[in-house]
């Protein structure tokens, strides 16, 4: 990891990295640094935390588990907030298409599917709109 984390001080805001191996990308936690150390460790409480993670001046997490690993995020804060808004954003639209399902109908009748194309036009709409926020 090349990432400086020199320039952290007490009450900056970062984001955790949390690393599960093939298990996907990691996830992020919002975290706030406690304290910065003379040898460099950096002190971070992450979440609602009581006790502080110590972290190497490389950002990995001290100790590590094999496994396990977290690490400051080394994207600015303001723009890790952003990529994960967007990626709720994307998210939700994504649950909003999966919701579009027509209802299986036996003899239906024309307004029977004049009822459910407006239904489901109604859903892709809501949808849509989701996905224009994105």
């Amino acid at each position: 990891m090349d990432k400086d984390f020199s320039q952290l001080k007490a009450g900056d805001s970062v984001f955790i990295g949390q690393f599960y191996g093939s298990w996907g990308g990691p996830s992020y936690t919002r975290g706030v640094v406690q304290k910065i150390t003379p040898s460099g460790m950096i002190d971070v409480l992450i979440g609602h935390s009581q006790q502080p993670t110590r972290f190497n001046p490389d950002g990995r997490q001290r100790g590590a588990s094999f496994g396990h690993a977290e690490q400051i995020d080394g994207m600015p804060f303001a723009e890790r907030e952003a990529d994960l808004d967007r990626r709720n954003r994307a998210q939700k639209a994504n649950t909003a298409l999966t919701a579009v399902v027509a209802e299986k109908m036996r003899n239906p009748e024309k307004d029977d599917l004049q009822k459910e194309a407006a239904r489901l036009q109604s859903l892709l709409d809501e949808a849509n709109k989701l996905i224009e926020a994105v």
